[in-house]
C-alpha cells in the first residue's frame, strides 16, 4: 500500500536528517 511506502520514505528522511544533524554537532 502507498501508506507503507510513504512511511518508509518518511523514516528514511528522518534517519538522514538525524545523521546530518549529528554530523553538524560533531563538526562544531
Amino acid at each position: 500500500p502507498p501508506s507503507i511506502s510513504a512511511t518508509s520514505r518518511d523514516d528514511q528522511f528522518v534517519m538522514e536528517f538525524k545523521a546530518k544533524s549529528s554530523d553538524l554537532h560533531k563538526s562544531c
